[in-house]
């Protein structure tokens, strides 16, 4: 019992793990949970945080009050101050919890690094991962302007401490042109801040990329999310995510306009270039090491594909 007591070790997150899984095999299965088509979910975990899924505030607010009474016998209590009530819609009016004293209702929150907004889009975490990235650059600009560091020393200086940052969690946006070509603008002015390249050199988008060798950002984002969905597919046994993207779409209601972009089409255009789609593309997935030659020309295939607009921004 001593080691449980230990904040990070692994039989405490284990133990945890079992007694959440226990509560919700025995209480939150029959009433709780969302669908989507002919899968139910009642609950996403990951190490100590829970959250909880339902389609009524009523159910969420009763699992919430079972859940700390069950749990806290155990030692085991909830931390209301970083509980947080979402709809995850923008076109239904936001419920209100029956007790604001506990838990507030809010638009969008930070979860795992990543914001989670209302509207389900990946817009505010992007101007988020933007600005964090911006900042990062900055803070290097002594290393930038040393002329005793290789141009390979530079590159591998911004990919390693730079990209990472922006580009973490990116495998889940949905992009929109829009948004593509605000994370390459990003990338192509950072290219030019190190290589020291400005307008007056006459040097155009694609001749950066060759000069530089490095692929633009939404390149990068196609190959993991390739590799995500290699993950995915390859799941043994497997999970929600691959229930959800197998099964038949679910009968949501959608607000008037345009259908929203979601990550599905985002996928089935790479997989497109690729000369594949969803059902080749599982079958070809489940081999790892053809799958990850498959990544890797997806994203060499594209490295000089410069649209023409850049082209004219750049120069």
């Amino acid at each position: 019992m001593n080691d449980l007591l230990k904040p990070n070790c692994m039989y405490r997150l284990l133990f945890y793990y079992s007694v959440v899984v226990y509560y919700f095999e025995a209480y939150g299965c029959e009433s709780g949970g969302v669908s989507f088509g002919d899968v139910k979910l009642t609950d996403l975990d990951y190490a100590d945080d829970v959250a909880i899924l339902a389609e009524l505030m009523d159910i969420i607010h009763l699992a919430l009050e079972a859940m700390n009474e069950e749990t806290t016998p155990l030692g085991l209590s909830i931390n209301w101050d970083k509980t947080k009530i979402q709809s995850l819609s923008d076109y239904i009016p936001a419920p209100t919890p029956p007790n604001m004293d506990n838990y507030q209702v809010v638009e969008k929150f930070c979860f795992l690094g990543n914001i989670v907004s209302s509207d389900c889009r990946s817009k505010a975490d992007i101007q988020r991962r933007l600005g964090l990235a911006t900042s990062a650059l900055a803070r290097l600009n002594t290393i930038w302007k040393e002329r005793c560091l290789s141009r390979k020393t530079k590159l591998s200086l911004y990919n390693s401490l730079v990209l990472s940052i922006l580009l973490y969690g990116s495998e889940t946006w949905t992009l929109s042109a829009e948004l593509e070509r605000k994370l390459d603008a990003f990338d192509t002015k950072a290219l030019r801040h190190i290589e020291g390249i400005y307008w007056q050199d006459f040097m155009n988008n694609k001749d950066l990329r060759l000069f530089t060798n490095q692929p633009p950002v939404s390149h990068l984002i196609r190959a993991s999310r390739l590799r995500l969905f290699g993950h995915i597919a390859r799941a043994d046994p497997p999970m929600e995510p691959v229930l959800l993207l197998k099964g038949p779409a679910p009968n949501l209601p959608c607000p008037r306009g345009r259908p929203r972009l979601r990550w599905t089409d985002n996928l089935e255009e790479d997989l497109m270039a690729l000369g594949l789609n969803l059902s080749s593309g599982w079958r070809l997935a489940q081999n790892r090491l053809d799958w990850k030659l498959r990544c890797g020309d997806a994203m060499s295939s594209r490295a000089c594909e410069i649209d023409d607009d850049d082209d004219d921004d750049g120069t």
